[in-house]
């Protein structure tokens, strides 16, 4: 009998590894799958689509990963996303998700179209930028483990498209010499954490993409390095009263 428990003990801690693998597969998109969403049936027709690589060896971008990550999530945890979002996530952080768009089957869209201000978008920075925890304060709730906001922010693939690096959603990459982590939205909706600078930038942009978006993308991001990192960078070599180059000749109107 006490084989046979050891045995199943063995089995249960291997399951549960290999769900740990499948979870993390998903959220770094190396699951080996992708689909282009919607279909009737969107997870059924995701798990049922052939594999396109061994899992985690490629990066496909595909919200079909994470539409599936939303569906694990809500039979998991009992909750739609949307609920499990506000309770876990954005009423600590001191705000609301509004509800977002779901599939066929009441399933909130994990992969786009989940709506939030720039000053939510900070706050999410914010919570990276303080490695889990709700404010700066070391007192303050740890929202997300420290241990995962790393690990978020680590490199595990490339796109095949945009050749930057993936991390467990989150991508990484150097601006002005700084290692950065950021979240990318559709249209050019950016959140990036700069560790070393102590700094959450935060640029939205319209959704209505074009076949100028490549180049709209190298703007902003032009634009995040030269008129803030650097300036910023700039200013912490220089001490607390140096003024970035940037801002140097900016001149203030007079009210009228």
């Amino acid at each position: 009998m006490a084989d046979a428990d050891d045995q199943k003990m063995s089995f249960m801690e291997h399951l549960g590894e290999l769900r740990v693998r499948i979870v993390r597969a998903l959220y770094a998109l190396l699951a080996g799958a992708a689909i282009a969403l919607p279909f009737s049936q969107w997870v059924v027709d995701w798990l049922a689509r052939p594999l396109t690589s061994p899992p985690g060896e490629v990066m496909r971008y595909s919200t079909g990963n994470t539409h599936l990550l939303s569906a694990i999530l809500t039979r998991a945890t009992g909750k739609s996303t949307w609920q499990f979002a506000n309770e876990a996530l954005a009423r600590p952080l001191g705000f609301t998700f509004a509800q977002w768009p779901r599939d066929p089957q009441g399933i909130y869209f994990g992969g786009n179209d989940m709506l939030m201000t720039p000053r939510q978008m900070v706050r999410l920075g914010e919570l990276y930028l303080n490695r889990g925890r709700a404010t700066g304060d070391s007192s303050a709730p740890q929202i997300v483990s420290p241990e995962w906001v790393d690990t978020s922010c680590i490199g595990r693939a490339r796109s095949q498209f945009s050749g930057q690096l993936y991390g467990y959603s989150w991508w990484t990459r150097e601006i002005g010499g700084q290692e950065t982590c950021f979240a990318w939205g559709y249209g050019g909706q950016y959140v990036f954490v700069v560790p070393a600078l102590s700094l959450v930038i935060v640029t939205t942009s319209s959704t209505d993409v074009s076949d100028e978006r490549r180049g709209h993308r190298r703007t902003v991001f032009d634009m995040v390095e030269r008129l803030v990192v650097d300036s910023m960078a700039e200013t912490q070599a220089s001490g607390p009263h140096g003024l970035p180059a940037a801002f140097r000749n900016i001149r203030l109107m007079p009210s009228r």
